[in-house]
């Protein structure tokens, strides 16, 4: 039976001088390494993709994620945070310390522009060239574990990303066993904690307080190295 999720894209063309030119997208059909883990991977990535340039006391731009998409990044992380110390409050995007909700970039970003932007151009064939490849959303929650903050972000992400979500059977599991072909043109969410309770930990795909996911800065990587 043919694996069509997988398949190769071949096209033909007949030039100016009656040459018929195929063309061929080797993307999945013949590629040896599609059923390979993602522990066989390095994946182009984007720190902290919503700012123009200094981790702290500078401004955030949706199109600087929008240019990390057009550069191969295919992870991408949004810090996010409550808009107002109040229980009933928006998720933003922004740089910002989490106690006390003090944010530390010049503005911020509503979250539903964030996702409406990576919904349109990280699968988007007439933007990019790794279009097929999965996106990896790396969600740094700063909300003081405010619930009704958490179950906006889960409604966004239904609503902007919803048609790339994995199945429920992919939530909390250990994602480096998946493969490429399986994580085609979908959305792997992952977390810096979850967060049971609320409806976004239904959405995680791994998280940081638990076995599957590790964060790990430049100082613990020289740590690894010296080791």
């Amino acid at each position: 039976q043919k694996d069509d999720s997988c398949a190769s894209v071949n096209a033909d063309e007949l030039n100016s001088e009656g040459v018929v030119i195929t063309y061929f997208r080797p993307a999945f059909t013949n590629n040896l390494y599609k059923k390979k883990p993602l522990t066989d991977y390095y994946i182009c990535s984007s720190h902290k993709s919503f700012l123009i340039g200094n981790q702290k006391a500078d401004y955030c731009d949706v199109n600087m994620i929008k240019y990390a998409l057009h550069f191969g990044a295919r992870y991408i992380e949004l810090d996010i945070m409550n808009k107002d110390l109040q229980a009933d409050t928006e998720p933003i995007v922004c740089s910002g310390i989490e106690k006390g909700n003090i944010m530390t970039s010049l503005n911020h970003l509503e979250l539903n522009e964030c996702l409406n932007t990576i919904s349109l151009t990280a699968f988007s064939e007439n933007f990019l060239q790794n279009f097929n490849d999965p996106l990896f959303l790396f969600l740094n929650l700063k909300t003081n574990d405010n619930y009704t903050t958490l179950d906006k972000i889960h409604d966004s992400i239904v609503e902007f990303l919803g048609k790339y979500l994995l199945p429920s059977n992919y939530n909390h599991v250990d994602i480096s066993k998946l493969n490429l072909c399986e994580l085609r043109r979908k959305v792997v969410i992952l977390t810096n904690k979850s967060v049971p309770s609320s409806k976004l930990d239904k959405l995680i795909n791994a998280s940081c307080d638990k076995p599957f996911l590790n964060r790990i800065n430049l100082d613990g990587i020289d740590l690894i190295d010296r080791s």
